[in-house]
């Protein structure tokens, strides 16, 4: 019973409290003090593992919580293991099944998870699909679970992001575009939009206009949004988070949010800024002032 009830804390991981402060399209209507963050306090994975198994990351645990397939593919293609499991025998598969994350399940499954796997008290993907009534993903995965694992293959699930176009090709009109598809995405608030397709349209925003500075903002509140907090207090933020606050700060250092940013930055015990962002946003502004022109 003991174990039973670790493997349930671990499918959960632990994401069980949330606080947001105000919705995403009150902040762009209104400018509020406080910044919509999320404190959710991370999953307790080990490092000592068996010789045999991959430690399952924080990354990889949360992305297959939230359905993030964008964030597995990414973590696929660095490497991760798509049967890392963590001390209770759970794996990323066990997790995306239990969430009915179906896409996330597919796209483990094509990386080479192991539908069979079990955990210590010896339960399946499938079992705990089926236990929460999910029952499209519980057949996937009990059909999975009858035949060998997929052989890895990587670099058929991920699908590479746009390469960044050269200064020459530096487009404000492309960005409007890009940040107005965001903001639509955005606006329609958590819970109803893919998160990951708005980041990537703010990211693009700011490779077409490097200086729009509230993509940068904006694309952080979609990271901070999986962030965690150890039980020692200590904040995990998702790779990224920092540095677009930042760059937003140093952009528009007097900015609709930049006291939002601040003071969320100085709770969590952040940097307001850097040596590399301010490199950067001082190559931005050299940009702008000697643009390079096609040839």
């Amino acid at each position: 019973m003991f174990t039973m009830l670790k493997e349930c804390r671990s499918l959960k991981i632990a994401f069980v409290f949330s606080l947001s402060i105000g919705s995403a399209a009150a902040q762009l209507a209104r400018p509020s003090p406080a910044l919509h963050t999320a404190l959710i306090p991370s999953p307790a994975v080990a490092q000592a593992q068996s010789p045999a198994a991959s430690a399952l990351s924080t990354e990889m645990l949360t992305a297959a919580r939230n359905g993030d397939v964008a964030s597995v593919k990414q973590l696929l293609a660095k490497g991760e293991d798509a049967n890392a499991t963590n001390p209770d025998g759970v794996t990323a598969l066990m997790v995306a099944g239990a969430e009915d994350h179906l896409n996330v399940v597919l796209v483990l499954l094509e990386a080479g998870a192991d539908a069979r796997m079990k955990t210590l008290s010896g339960k399946t993907a499938a079992f705990f699909a089926a236990g929460r009534s999910h029952a499209e993903v519980a057949a996937v995965l009990k059909d999975a679970a009858s035949k060998p694992p997929i052989a890895p293959k990587v670099s058929e699930v991920v699908k590479a992001a746009p390469p960044d176009p050269p200064k020459m090709l530096r487009d404000p009109a492309q960005a409007i575009e890009h940040y107005n598809k965001g903001l639509a995405l955005y606006k329609a608030g958590w819970g109803h939009f893919d998160e990951s397709v708005a980041e990537e349209e703010f990211r693009l925003t700011t490779v077409y206009n490097p200086a729009f500075a509230p993509a940068y903002y904006l694309r952080g509140q979609l990271l901070v949004q999986r962030a965690s907090i150890d039980k020692d207090g200590t904040w995990r933020l998702p790779q990224g988070t920092l540095e677009n606050y930042q760059t937003y700060l140093a952009l528009d250092p007097n900015g609709q949010f930049s006291k939002a940013v601040r003071a969320v930055l100085t709770s969590m015990h952040q940097p307001l800024s850097s040596p590399d962002v301010d490199a950067k946003v001082a190559a931005i502004r050299e940009e702008r002032t000697n643009p390079v022109q096609p040839r």
